[in-house]
């Protein structure tokens, strides 16, 4: 019985954080893509591994389509709510959502009409943007205490000879310090504080 207790004590030591069942508020903050050129790799990798499967006379034109539609995210940042999460990215100004998987109707920044639905599951969390054509499916890990983000996205399409998957990798972002007030600006307006930063997006 000793015994078994102390290999699920190791066991439990050895898994990732989001293997111990991240929560919706671990994921408050900002994560910037570690490495583009790697990234990069890893998609351009990923989509060969497809267009291999295709007849020779269309591999140039399905690259060219398979690679603009997988893109490479540089930055995330989540804003969860109670139940409800807001995922922001240089791909989207925003998009607010439930997080048990209801599908809501949105437009991305080119126009294009998706649907939209998240979920927490086993710790992670899952986002799915589906069309007509197919699924775009991203899930979200958080490792080394929320430190880090793994995300893995899938790509399915009704033409495809199989899924498109690939993975990047982001680090957290520590919030910078509040400058203080200038002097000029304490003297004229005391007791006021500074006006709020913008969003960059």
């Amino acid at each position: 019985m000793h015994l078994v207790r102390l290999l699920l004590m190791l066991l439990a030591l050895l898994l990732p954080a989001s293997a111990l069942g991240a929560e919706p508020a671990d994921y408050q903050g900002a994560y910037r893509l570690d490495d583009l050129a790697a990234a990069e790799a890893a998609r351009d990798e990923a989509v060969e591994s497809v267009v291999a499967m295709m007849p020779y006379l269309f591999r140039g034109i399905a690259r060219g389509r398979l690679t603009r539609a997988a893109t490479v995210t540089l930055f995330f940042r989540f804003e969860p709510q109670g139940e409800r999460i807001t995922i922001v990215s240089d791909r989207s100004s925003g998009w607010a959502s439930d997080l048990v998987a209801t599908e809501v109707a949105v437009a991305s920044k080119g126009g294009q009409s998706l649907h939209l639905s998240r979920w927490m599951d086993e710790g992670a969390l899952n986002s799915r943007a589906r069309t007509v054509k197919g699924e775009r499916f991203s899930l979200f890990a958080l490792t080394e205490g929320g430190s880090r983000l793994t995300v893995t996205t899938t790509i399915h399409n009704r033409y495809l000879p199989k899924s498109l998957v690939y993975r990047s990798q982001y680090s957290r972002q520590e919030p910078e310090p509040a400058s203080p007030p200038s002097p000029a600006q304490s003297a004229s307006e005391p007791g006021t504080p500074p006006p709020p930063v913008s969003d960059p997006d």
